[in-house]
């Protein structure tokens, strides 16, 4: 178990440089995956013009629009920032939780000095 002064500093690296750090994560990653999404949509737009174009069934246009190479690729990205938006948000949950311990021990600890 940490110290009350470990407890106290552990807790000021969580609220000062941890959960900003991030929470400016989360913004990184869901403008990402946001861009990354629109690159998607746009190629599945361009290539269902194209199948259309070319006479493909309509019934066979989604399969093979979403199995060509550029958005199967994009399809990729998109979800890959999806992944590392979602983990931000995890790891600022974590480090709030952790900060919620810590102050609940530092409650537990100093109230107990103060009894004894």
């Amino acid at each position: 178990m940490l110290s009350g002064l470990d407890m106290v500093q552990r807790l000021r690296d969580l609220l000062d440089n941890l959960l900003p750090k991030g929470v400016r994560q989360i913004a990184k990653y869901g403008v990402d995956h946001a861009e990354y999404e629109r690159q998607y949509r746009k190629l599945v737009k361009q290539e269902t013009l194209k199948a259309q174009t070319a006479g493909i069934p309509a019934t066979l246009i989604r399969d093979i629009v979403r199995g060509t190479d550029c958005v199967a690729d994009a399809k990729f990205e998109s979800d890959k920032a999806d992944a590392l938006y979602k983990a931000a948000q995890e790891s600022v949950n974590i480090n709030k939780l952790t900060a919620k311990i810590l102050q609940e021990q530092m409650k537990q600890e100093w109230g107990n000095n103060s009894n004894g």
